[in-house]
């Protein structure tokens, strides 16, 4: 092994923990432990060229490991997982960039050197220790251990293996072997590439199919704690109303009873319609007997304006969970409003609920313009059809998470929705 093999080596160690500091994942204890490590790795470097002339290879690759070890003992105290992540990465993209570098040169100088490849392994190992010295004293690149923590630990797994494949095949380019040994090689590490990198594709489709359901869910749920807090301030005005009403109560009392000692009989049914109109209960528009299902019921109802009104009939129990109530009834209110704005007049959008021997039966019914008649969910009439038709869908999948029955009927120009699921 020649001596510049055995500086690289120590380049390619200290320039792994140059990385591990430089991406915050864990701090130098202090200055003499990196002098410390250094001295140590000499040792070993030592005992590595030692075994190389005895052609003792396997071992000096484990004395290689036992450097980084080593290093990552003494200069952080702690060894992680994480820290081997960084240390294969890097040891790797290195590797792949000496080979590609090498080749360069080969075919310049036509030249098959051990000396050149080892060269070209010291330049970019050198390049990669200033690089990691330099990007030390950035903050946001101290901040990237913060985002390597939200990647699934299969991710870093496979990505490393991606690189040691790729570069294991372009390490076996510059070997001078037998054509049918090379092909035999390069299929061998092109099929685990393929392998690794289309789990890591799969891997990375699935993350953005989560996210984007987890987003939906966000903001669903923002939907409806903004719908609740709507109905909270209501509430608030109502018990205002009443304070004021029955602060009152006694002087409306007092002019009743003074009409009535007067004769004047008249005037104190008139008196007592206007006081009966001017209740504040009667600005409370739904008593379900649950909470979320008034605020929502209440806010699509104003949101309908003039061209609908919603009527509420029955009960809904507080044992449904509240998404589930909220993706049903807002999806629902939602098309009918839609199908009642489209439609001549003042509407009327019918609501039914009630709980029957432990089942939650809904049942919505409203006015539209759409001709058709069918018995299913149909398909969007929207011009722009891949962005709507979703919210039935959406109610289907509630009604099958609790095996119930969906029921969609449309004739004669009027809509009805009817779930029914086990409570």
């Amino acid at each position: 092994m020649s001596i510049i093999q055995t500086v690289s080596n120590i380049i390619m160690v200290f320039a792994s923990t140059a990385l591990i500091r430089a991406f915050g994942i864990s701090k130098y204890r202090g200055k003499k432990y990196i002098f410390i490590s250094a001295a140590v790795n000499l040792f070993f470097t030592a005992v590595t060229f030692a075994l190389h002339e005895f052609n003792l290879n396997t071992v000096s690759i484990a004395v290689y490991l036992m450097m980084y070890f080593s290093a990552f003992h003494i200069v952080f105290g702690e060894i992680k997982l994480s820290h081997f992540y960084i240390a294969i990465m890097s040891d790797c993209i290195t590797s792949l960039l000496s080979s590609c570098f090498y080749i360069m040169i080969e075919n310049l100088i036509r030249s098959d050197c051990y000396d050149t490849k080892t060269a070209a392994l010291l330049s970019v190992r050198l390049v990669l220790l200033l690089t990691a010295l330099s990007v030390n004293r950035s903050e946001k690149v101290r901040r990237i251990h913060l985002t390597i923590k939200i990647i699934p630990k299969h991710i870093f797994i496979l990505t490393t293996m991606s690189v040691l494949f790729i570069s294991l095949l372009a390490e076996n380019n510059s070997f001078t072997a037998e054509s049918s040994v090379k092909q035999i090689i390069n299929a061998l590490l092109i099929a685990a590439l393929t392998v690794s990198l289309t789990a890591i594709i799969f891997s990375l489709l699935i993350s953005v199919v989560s996210k984007k359901q987890i987003a939906d869910t966000n903001i669903m749920l923002k939907n409806m704690v903004d719908t609740q807090l709507r109905h909270y301030k209501i509430l608030e005005k109502l018990n205002n109303d009443i304070r004021a009403f029955r602060h009152d109560y006694i002087n409306h009392v007092r002019s009743i009873s003074s009409l009535l000692e007067m004769k004047q009989y008249d005037d104190a049914i008139e008196y007592t319609g206007k006081l009966i109109n001017a209740s504040p209960v009667n600005n409370f528009s739904f008593q379900t007997g649950n909470n979320l299902a008034d605020a929502i019921l209440t806010d699509k109802n104003d949101l309908c304006g003039e061209s609908a009104k919603i009527i509420f009939y029955g009960f809904i129990p507080d044992k449904i969970d509240n998404s589930d109530l909220c993706v049903i009834l807002s999806n629902s209110l939602d098309n009918a409003a839609e199908a009642c704005a489209d439609c001549e007049g003042y509407n009327l959008i019918e609501v039914c609920a009630q709980e029957r021997q432990g089942y939650f039966v809904l049942t919505v019914r409203n006015p539209t313009s759409d001709q058709r008649t069918y018995n299913s969910i149909p398909d969007t009439i929207k011009p722009d059809a891949l962005n709507h038709g979703f919210g039935l869908r959406n109610i289907e999948a509630i009604v099958k998470k609790y095996d119930g029955h969906l029921s969609i009927k449309c004739e004669n120009k009027v809509f009805e929705l009817s779930l029914t699921f086990k409570l």
